[in-house]
Parts: structure tokens; C-alpha cells; sequence
């Protein structure tokens, strides 16, 4: 089978909105700056080519880029057809099939009034223009003889949407044959926290502010690529993409020279030790408004264009079987946005392709950025997708809440924004005229990449309609204590937070996220909106029945779960509930690994982030010490074993709230020690007066009572106490005899659940 030299790239271009993206990438197809443009919702893709080469080779010299045009494509398609079929009379089995398919462009030309033409018109003149097409390019082919095949190399670029909730989405559509050019503000300090900037006919309208620092978010996405997509190869040697650049704008604001330096020299200076510096070539910063002025561009451009075309055909140049570049170009010509699996095996036929191999191509270029095909995926499995940009932006009419101005719909859009729930009514009426793709399919893409989970809520009149939890919708928290509302008062046992940490120092980018569909999904938990819930902050209700409460914040750094009871109960005790919610946190985790580590196509070995739970210490003594943990938990530890403190380089008993994550030893002597149940009771009895002092006298711990009974702390004293005699060995039977003699009513035996 003959084979040939595919060079195709993507190009991501990331940053928060506002910051220059689309100026940018207007600069590198020589177009001069507007000031006016809006900012991108979701993304904006165009496929591109270098110009300034010969016939199917990439210029070393391209001065700028331009759109693909359709004598490019028809070019491109004459000389494949030559290659391809030795006759060329035979390619017009081609035009048959496409023919039989009926996979004409619908889109209608602003000169055709729908009102004046039936459906079948419309089909009829889009069903001559394809003929038209591929008529041009069997003529040509005709008159082609030993074509030298070099094809066309194209730039499938991705202006990405800077809003916070398209960064959760953009995950699902990484891979590893990109170069990803970071945007950053360096007009700004990259130690203040980042800010959402949209811009609407010329107007500057703050969205939202984030919790980090500019060069926190950058070093997140630098090392969520760097753990998605860089890759070994099978000598264990780095492979060459992807690669990234930063790219500082309003240098034009900067003006001085040696600020943009300074700015520069900071930020790789910063990076220079991190794992995922040998994927970053450079860091530049560029002038956005001198972009198609000819000698006053900024000379930044053409590096960042010759750099690209450069890695595109000499890195991304791959070998594919002639027979498949043909099978791509004809998909594409059709212009449609989504063809069957049954089409593509028919075109695949025309097209010389071994009916078992038109799986391979497809997940060839969906690799390479072209096309997107979920094999899968249940509801999508047999769609391909010809049009990344439609299929992007139809997702996006959920994410960025387009369509939420229409009266009939208002409250379920409300209800989407502010709870986070989608109802089916709202998204079957979203998608519902998308051709080609039905609504659950959409839903069916969402679920396989953990962007949503079904739930159950009494949020929605009709609770027979499908709902589904999408927490990237959700508004940001930005840690104003008016937005708790108190959500952690009053508690009876709250055990010491869990933070989930990440070897890259961040949480990933689109963790947390799918992190809290997976949680949702579980039946052992349930969305808890009785509370204000957020982007990076879920409340939840745990356990069978869910009575313990547990709360998860995304800190940028670590990802906390602090879990609480506020009621009494007889079906199981807390330490039983920590546990069990340490080991479903433990299965989300790997769940979420699982999805973000299967984009690509290839099975290379890539590096690894690893997670790690770590248990904050909550000891009396580091009160006013900084955040600090545990040393970590070894395979074994129980609640009865000491650790040691960080902080303190010591090892030391467990306070309560730490015991609670680990199971108690010598199980079998449980009839003779204090349930928790029997503890909580107690400390209620008792209170915080004459009593807690006469029991903790019995106890012998009245010195230790006075410590810690401290009305800044939310540690219970008595419990601490009571736990302390447990761990300690007191036996229950001694501590009921001693509370029937100082006026104390004794603890009734019950089932030993706790």
C-alpha cells in the first residue's frame, strides 16, 4: 500500500478571556489589529496553511497564513486521485458513491431565500456545487501523470474561549501532536490573581477572578500537558511534541524594552526546574498591535510562524497510507458536519480502503486533530464528526449559557447556573435541530468524559425528566466567608481534612470537576442544596442513609474534603463513614485518571502525575502553627498506632478528629470499650459546666480539660476526653461505674455499631 507524508498540527491557544488570544492569532495570519473585537465564546477553529510554497511543500520561508481555500483543496484532491487510482476514469466511482449517499452541503447561500426554495431545491443546487467540485478535480487528475505526493500541510488552529468553564470542556479535545501557545497578560504582575475579561462591542467587562495567580494557572496547564500528552518512546527517550511557547501581550502597554525582558527572564526562570520545561521553547512577549503593519510588525510573529511550520513538517510529519489522505479529503470537502459510520465505510470503499481499516484512519485523524470519532462512546460510536468547530460550539450553547434570554426556558436556565442542574426539557430544546447528532448523544460525550453525571433532585417540577449535575457551570467561590453561610457550625464529629495533593504541586486542570461527577454518580452521595455550592466548592451529603455532611474545595494546590455529622444515629458509627468515604474518594480519583489519560490514540508511556491523601494535623499544641500534615499513612495503621507530625518532627497519639479516617484495633475486645455513639451521648449530658468538670476529674484528666476547653476552638473537650480514656484502655464498665457515682446517668448498653 502506498504511503505518504501527512503533516497536520493543532495549535492551542490558551489563556484566560481577554488577555489577546484572538488578536494574536490574527497577527499570525498578517490581518492588522482590531481593538473592537469581541471576545471568543467557547472556541473559534479555522484549518490554515503557510504560503509562499511549492506544490505540497512547506516553505521554510512562509511569511504569513492563510485560510484554506477550495482551489487548495481541489489541487490537493486532483493529484490524490492521480495516485491513487491508475485510471482515471476510475474516480468516478467517487463522485457515484457521494452520489448515493446524498452528503451534500445544506448550508444555504445568502442570496437563496428559504421562503422561495423547498428543502429539495436547496439540496438540489448544493448537490451541483459538490459535483461541480469534484469534477474539477478529476479533470485535473487527468492530466497529472507520476504525481510526486507531498500533501498540503494544514494548521487546524483552536482559538480557545478564555472563560473558566471552557477549560473545564477542553480536556476532551487534547492531543499530543499540538503546539500550545500560553497567553499571559505581561502588563501585569504574574503574582496577582487572574482575572476573566470579556470584551462586547468594544466594551471591557470583568467575568470572573480566580483564586490563583496568573503563573499558578500557567504552570497548572503546563503540567496537565506535560501528564496528558508527553509521551516516551519505546527506548524511553522524550518525544519532540507536544511543545509549548508563553506568549506575555501589551507589550505595547509595557513600553519599555527591559520591563518586557525582565517580565520574560521572571518567568522562565520559574519554570527552568519543573518537570514539564523541556516541552516550553521559549517564552515571548508581543506586540498584538502591530500585527499586519509590515516593517513595524513585531518580529515576534514570524518566530512563533516559522517555528510552527517548522514542527509541523519536520516533527508531525507522519507516514499514512495514500489511499487514507485521500479518504480525509473527501470527507472534508463534503462540508457536512457529521456523517455515519455506514458513509465512512462506503467512502472508504471508493477510496481503495480495506473495510477493517476505515476504524484506523478514522481514529488516525481524529488523533491528529482533523475529524473526531468516539468509537466508545455508546451513543456516538457510530457518528464521525467532520466538523470539530460545530461539534465544539454546540457544547458550548450548554456551557456558556447561550439561550438562557429566551422567557419560556429562563428557569431552567437558572436552575442550570445556579444549582448546576440541566434538565432534559432544557437540552433537548438546546440541541434538538443539530443534524445529525440527537440530544442524548450530546449527553452520552458529556457523561463519558465525566462533564456530567445523572442525578436524582427534587429541584425540578417533573422528577420522571432525566437531570444531570454539570459543576463546570457553577460560579466561582472566591473564598468570601459570606458565601458559607456557617456550613460547618454546629457539628457533633467532624473528622480532620483530607487534602488530596498532586505531584505537580496543582490540581489539574478539569480534575476537580470530573472529580465531583464522579462523587455525584455514587448512590452512597447525594448534591447537598441546602447550601450555596460552587465551581470549586460542592457540599454533599454522605453515607446509607446520607446523613454526614462533606464538603470539597478545589484550593488550586491541594483539593480538601472536610466531612461532618449533625445528627444522632444508629446505623453506623463516623469512623465507619470516614472510611468508607476514604475509599470511594480513592476510586474517584482513578476513575478521573482513567478519563483524562484516554484521548489519544497511542499507548506510549507517559509521565505520570500521582496523587496523594494526606490527613491536615489538628492537634491542640500546632493550633497556631501554619497548615501542616501527618507523616503519610503506612499500609496497616490504625486509629490505636501513633504518627508522627510534620511539623513538629515527633510521633504522637491521634487526636479524635485524626482516628476518625482509620480503623480501630483489637476488634474482638469491642464489648468492653465506649462506642462513639456512647461518647457523643455523654458530652451531651454532660454539657460545659459543673459536670464536664466532675467527670473529668473522675477521669484524671482535669488539667487536660482546662486546655482544651477553649471557646475559640471547635474541638468538643469532652469527646477529646472520653476518646483519649478509650485509646488510653479505660474499660466501659469502669467508666459507667464511675459515672453512677458522681450523678452522671450511665450509658444504657446497646449494639456495638460504633
Amino acid at each position: 500500500m502506498r504511503e505518504v507524508d501527512v503533516a497536520y498540527s493543532r495549535i492551542m491557544l490558551l489563556g484566560t478571556a481577554g488577555v489577546g488570544k484572538t488578536s494574536f492569532k490574527r497577527g499570525l495570519m498578517n490581518e492588522q489589529w482590531d481593538c473592537k473585537a469581541d471576545s471568543t465564546l467557547v472556541s473559534d477553529i479555522n484549518t490554515l496553511r503557510p504560503v509562499g510554497h511549492e506544490w505540497h511543500t512547506l516553505s521554510r520561508r512562509s511569511k504569513y497564513w492563510k485560510l484554506v481555500t477550495e482551489d487548495d483543496e481541489i489541487d490537493e484532491l486532483a493529484h490524490l486521485l492521480a495516485a491513487v487510482h491508475n485510471d482515471p476514469d476510475a474516480s468516478m466511482k467517487l463522485l457515484s458513491t457521494v452520489k448515493a449517499l446524498s452528503l451534500y452541503r445544506l448550508k444555504q447561500e445568502s442570496s437563496i431565500s428559504a421562503s422561495k426554495l423547498s428543502k429539495d431545491d436547496i439540496r438540489n443546487i448544493q448537490e451541483s456545487k459538490v459535483n461541480v467540485f469534484l469534477s474539477k478535480a478529476f479533470e485535473r487528475a487527468r492530466w497529472i501523470n507520476n504525481a510526486k505526493i507531498n500533501p498540503l500541510p494544514l494548521l487546524h488552529v483552536w482559538d480557545c474561549g478564555g472563560q473558566p468553564v471552557f477549560l473545564e470542556i477542553l480536556p476532551a479535545f487534547l492531543t499530543s501532536r499540538s503546539m500550545f501557545l500560553l497567553l499571559f497578560d505581561a502588563s501585569k504582575s504574574l503574582n496577582d490573581n487572574w482575572k476573566s475579561i470579556l470584551t462586547n462591542n468594544g466594551t471591557l467587562v470583568e467575568d470572573e477572578v480566580g483564586n490563583t495567580t496568573t503563573k499558578d494557572l500557567l504552570f497548572r496547564w503546563m503540567a496537565n500537558i506535560h501528564h496528558q500528552l508527553a509521551k516516551k518512546d519505546e527506548l524511553g527517550g522524550l518525544r519532540d511534541y507536544p511543545r509549548m511557547y508563553c506568549i506575555g501581550t501589551h507589550k505595547d502597554i509595557i513600553k519599555s524594552s527591559k520591563k518586557a525582558e525582565e517580565v520574560r527572564s521572571m518567568l522562565k526562570e520559574s519554570y527552568k526546574s519543573m518537570a514539564f520545561a523541556h516541552l516550553i521553547q521559549d517564552t515571548l512577549i508581543v506586540d498584538n498591535t502591530t500585527a499586519g503593519t509590515s516593517e513595524k510588525e513585531d518580529s515576534n510573529f514570524k518566530i512563533v510562524r516559522d517555528e510552527i511550520s517548522n514542527f509541523t513538517f519536520s516533527k508531525l510529519s507522519v507516514k499514512a497510507p495514500l489511499c487514507w489522505v485521500l479518504f480525509r479529503n473527501v470527507i472534508q470537502m463534503l462540508d457536512t458536519k457529521v456523517i455515519s459510520l455506514k458513509e465512512a465505510h462506503a467512502i472508504g470503499a471508493a477510496c481503495k480502503i480495506p473495510h477493517s481499516d476505515v476504524p484506523k484512519a478514522l481514529l488516525f485523524y481524529h488523533d491528529l486533530g482533523a475529524i473526531l470519532f468516539y468509537p466508545n462512546i455508546e451513543g456516538l460510536k457510530e457518528k464521525v464528526i467532520v466538523d470539530p468547530k460545530w461539534f465544539v460550539d454546540m457544547l458550548g450553547r450548554i456551557f456558556t449559557l447561550q439561550g438562557r434570554e429566551e422567557y419560556q426556558t429562563e428557569s431552567m436556565w437558572t436552575l442550570l447556573r445556579e444549582k448546576g442542574i440541566l434538565v432534559q426539557a432544557l437540552y433537548v430544546g438546546v440541541w434538538r435541530e443539530c443534524s445529525g447528532i440527537l440530544p442524548n448523544e450530546f449527553m452520552d460525550l458529556l457523561i463519558h468524559f465525566r462533564l456530567a453525571a445523572e442525578v436524582k433532585t427534587r429541584l425540578y417540577y417533573d422528577e420522571s425528566a432525566k437531570q444531570y449535575f454539570l459543576p463546570a457551570v457553577l460560579k466561582f467561590y472566591d473564598g468570601n466567608p459570606e458565601q458559607q453561610k456557617g456550613a460547618t457550625a454546629g457539628y457533633l464529629a467532624r473528622a480532620t481534612p483530607l487534602h488530596i495533593t498532586f505531584s505537580a504541586n496543582f490540581v489539574p486542570p478539569g480534575f476537580f470537576t470530573r472529580f465531583i461527577t464522579a462523587l455525584a454518580e455514587s448512590p452512597m452521595c447525594e448534591l447537598n442544596f441546602d447550601e450555596e455550592i460552587y465551581r470549586n466548592r460542592i457540599s454533599m451529603k454522605f453515607g446509607d442513609p446520607c446523613i454526614d455532611h462533606i464538603v470539597l474545595i478545589d484550593l488550586g494546590y491541594a483539593i480538601q474534603v472536610e466531612v461532618m455529622r449533625y445528627m444522632h444515629t444508629e446505623h453506623s458509627s463516623f469512623s465507619d463513614v470516614c472510611q468508607c468515604l476514604l475509599s470511594l474518594l480513592n476510586k474517584c480519583g482513578q476513575k478521573v485518571d482513567n478519563t483524562l489519560n484516554t484521548n489519544s490514540i497511542t499507548c506510549d508511556v507517559s509521565f505520570k502525575i500521582t496523587r496523594e491523601t494526606k490527613y491536615v494535623c489538628s492537634c491542640e499544641e500546632c493550633k497556631s502553627l501554619s497548615l501542616h500534615y501527618l507523616e503519610p499513612a503506612v499500609e496497616g495503621q490504625t486509629a490505636d498506632l501513633p504518627l508522627t507530625c510534620l511539623k513538629q518532627k515527633k510521633a504522637r497519639r491521634l487526636t479524635l478528629d485524626e482516628a476518625y479516617w482509620f480503623i480501630k484495633k483489637n476488634k474482638k475486645e469491642e464489648s468492653k470499650r465506649i462506642s462513639q455513639q456512647e461518647m457523643y451521648d455523654i458530652s451531651k449530658r454532660v454539657g460545659n459546666g459543673n459536670k464536664a468538670l466532675e467527670l473529668a476529674a473522675v477521669l484524671g484528666m482535669y488539667d487536660k480539660y482546662k486546655c482544651l476547653n477553649d471557646p475559640t476552638s471547635k474541638i468538643n473537650p469532652i469527646l477529646q476526653l472520653l476518646y483519649d480514656w478509650d485509646i488510653g484502655g479505660g474499660e466501659r464498665m469502669s467508666l459507667v461505674a464511675s459515672l453512677a457515682k458522681n450523678w452522671v446517668k450511665a450509658p444504657r448498653q446497646r449494639s456495638r455499631k460504633g
